[in-house]
């Protein structure tokens, strides 16, 4: 059996660790902002802001007016930030209740219902503004960027990001999160 030797190749640069010096986590300025109470809501309006409800809720009433002229709906008054709030929460509470459709989130029977829902929106509104929501307008010129429909939000949100938060030493992807589109049926 043959024996393999390692050997050293000078060829390849050597990688220099750099000493960390940052304070990784929340800003201080942040903190002070939020107060001592730094709840998971006032970190959530500290890194979204008023701004990005405003972008929102301009497009998505923008959208509905623009589709109002082909289709009127009698039922569809324009929306505000905190209407905008309650839809993306509940969003973000039917991925932790889960229910085999969207609509059975309202359900009324006794053996299945979640009333928080229905005393947050109706599930006829719900629909409306998911049908209407909208982060951009459509009537600017179509870019390359295939992110063009969400970038203004998206600008800021990583704005936000670098504004309230210091990553730490070691940042990682998992590269389970991101998804495969080559030929490799074994990976992901």
């Amino acid at each position: 059996m043959e024996e393999w030797q390692w050997e050293e190749d000078d060829s390849v640069e050597k990688i220099v660790k750099h000493s960390f010096s940052g304070q990784p986590g929340i800003k201080r300025s942040i903190e002070l902002q939020v107060g001592g109470s730094s709840t998971a809501l006032g970190m959530f309006n500290a890194l979204l802001g008023v701004a990005i409800w405003s972008i929102i809720v301009l497009h998505t009433n923008a959208f509905a007016r623009e589709k109002q002229l082909l289709h009127p709906d009698s039922s569809w008054h324009e929306t505000t930030a905190d209407e905008m709030k309650a839809y993306f929460a509940l969003c973000v509470l039917m991925s932790q209740v889960r229910k085999s459709s969207i609509q059975s989130n309202w359900s009324m029977r006794s053996i299945t219902s979640t009333p928080f829902f229905a005393t947050v929106m109706s599930r006829h509104r719900f629909w409306e503004l998911s049908r209407y929501l909208h982060f951009c307008d459509n009537s600017l010129p179509q870019s390359e960027d295939r992110l063009w429909k969400i970038q203004p939000v998206l600008d800021i949100i990583l704005k936000s990001i670098g504004a309230v938060y210091n990553p730490g030493e070691s940042v990682a992807v998992e590269k389970s999160l991101m998804k495969f589109r080559g030929r490799m049926s074994y990976v992901q």
